[in-house]
């Protein structure tokens, strides 16, 4: 009789052990992020919200040559923060993924616009009877101004 009930305790402590082992698993991983392709970041810098739903309590996030943005978790996912770009356009990439579950992992694209200014006609001539034109500004720099040197016959 004390032979059964041994082997009987030993066959519960199996089944607790392999109950609890199984405790950690997740039955259907999943992670969605949205946007989840790509971010467009105003040149001037700026917020933007990347939105996680998922069942995991793993999941870590790293980005990729943006040495211009930040990142804060915020409780429907992330909120990141880019700096002003003052020149050509900057890209990085926002890994969110799982150690655990490698098959959910995603990674999307920060793309942010670089500073630029277009005058048209990039040249400008003037007859000597006076003549009056219109000069385009195309630029992503909302506080820009012009100035005249020499100019106090020009309006």
């Amino acid at each position: 009789m004390m032979k059964n009930s041994l082997n009987l305790s030993l066959i519960f402590v199996l089944l607790a052990y392999l109950l609890a082992s199984c405790g950690d698993e997740v039955d259907k991983p999943f992670l969605t992020i949205s946007p989840d392709e790509l971010i467009m970041v105003n040149n001037e810098g700026g917020t933007s919200e990347v939105t996680i739903e998922t069942n995991l309590d793993d999941w870590i996030c790293t980005i990729t040559n943006g040495d211009w943005i930040s990142v804060e978790e915020s409780s429907s996912g992330l909120i990141l923060k880019a700096e002003p770009n003052q020149s050509d356009e900057r890209r990085a990439l926002l890994h969110i993924s799982s150690s655990k579950y490698p098959v959910v992992n995603k990674t999307m694209s920060i793309i942010q616009g670089g500073t630029y200014m277009k005058i048209s006609p990039s040249v400008i001539e003037i007859p000597g009877v006076g003549a009056e034109m219109d000069i385009i500004v195309t630029t992503s720099v909302n506080d820009w101004a012009f100035s005249l040197a020499n100019g106090a016959w020009l309006n």
